[in-house]
């Protein structure tokens, strides 16, 4: 054990992030990409900043520090407390989609993480109200995954304008769920959330 210590003391974060791929690849269906790629890559988050601005150099740098690698994440709670406007609700939904982009390259997320089959694993998006987390919350999330071939290609989006929608379905029983009181979210795995 020593010998092991040592050897992942000398690790660059890419040799890091290397190792653990060797040791659990025949959990995954595909590697994940790394954030920097993810929010930047046109087939991920990247078609949708070309045209706007792109993705802000303080929330990638913030990201990258959030997650030096593909497999390991430094933080499991987020506070952001900074103006309207800043960018926080359209980096939060990058972090969500980043997770799901995780769970969708296992080849089974609820084996993975020791949970029954049936339950669905849940990204909650909450508001004061439903209809605020409809409005506000939805926003980002359509506009990313519209612009996305890799989601267009994984998720269930059939929200047309005009109609509200209260959850988003991906494959491997992943789903986005829009709620306002713990009850939205009851029976669920909820692995993360903005509030």
């Amino acid at each position: 054990m020593k010998n092991i210590a040592d050897i992942a003391e000398r690790m660059s974060l890419r040799e890091c992030a290397d190792a653990t791929w060797l040791c659990l690849r025949n959990q995954y269906d595909e590697r994940p990409v790394t954030v920097e790629t993810f929010v930047t890559d046109p087939h991920f988050l990247g078609g949708y900043f070309k045209g706007r601005s792109r993705f802000w150099p303080f929330w990638l740098d913030t990201l990258k520090d959030l997650y030096p690698t593909e497999f390991h994440a430094l933080y499991e709670e987020c506070v952001w407390s900074l103006p309207i406007g800043s960018g926080k609700s359209l980096t939060a939904t990058s972090v969500i989609l980043y997770e799901i982009h995780k769970l969708l390259c296992l080849k089974n997320p609820n084996t993975h993480y020791g949970l029954a089959p049936s339950v669905p694993i849940a990204f909650a998006l909450f508001s004061a109200t439903l209809s605020l987390s409809q409005d506000v919350n939805w926003e980002y999330f359509e506009g990313l995954l519209e612009a996305s071939p890799y989601f267009q290609e994984k998720s269930a989006l059939t929200k047309s304008k005009g109609k509200t929608v209260q959850s988003v379905d991906f494959p491997k029983n992943i789903r986005i769920m829009l709620g306002s009181t713990d009850t939205h979210a009851l029976g669920k795995a909820t692995f993360g959330g903005i509030l």
